[in-house]
């Protein structure tokens, strides 16, 4: 048995370097956010004039509601790290619950990751839309 897994076959290393490429993803997630919010400051009133203020809201609501799953999904791989620096320290000392807890937020990150892809093509095809009018405007 691996120095670093306990009694059940866990590879603590393994389920810390998988979260460790998750918190690094939602870091870029974040920033993709921020610029989408940026767009929306910028275009808003130009989006709200050639497309549907409810379609607007709605997704503005959905672009907010990501951000904050982005900042709970953070957080909650912030406390995963720690339980897994104990458990890579003290493997005899694991909880039962770890590699559920491992399974589970990765189920919330990869969700994160569908909805997330959903909601920028949203705002890409609304942003593209209010670009070709602008385009259109000044030619």
């Amino acid at each position: 048995m691996d120095s670093k897994e306990n009694k059940s076959g866990i590879n603590f290393e393994s389920l810390y370097g998988i979260t460790e490429q998750w918190a690094s993803d939602l870091l870029f997630y974040n920033d993709e956010l921020r610029f989408l919010n940026h767009i929306l400051d910028r275009y808003f009133s130009d989006m709200v004039a050639l497309e549907n203020l409810d379609e607007i809201r709605e997704s503005t609501i959905r672009l907010q509601d990501l951000r904050n799953d982005c900042d709970k999904i953070s957080e909650d791989i912030k406390i995963h790290f720690g339980e897994l620096t104990k458990c890579i320290d003290h493997p005899e000392l694991a909880p039962k619950s770890i590699q559920g807890n491992h399974d589970r937020l990765g189920k919330e990150y990869l969700e994160f990751v569908e909805k997330s892809k959903r909601i920028k093509r949203e705002f890409f095809t609304i942003t593209e839309h209010v670009l070709a009018a602008k385009k259109e405007k000044s030619n």
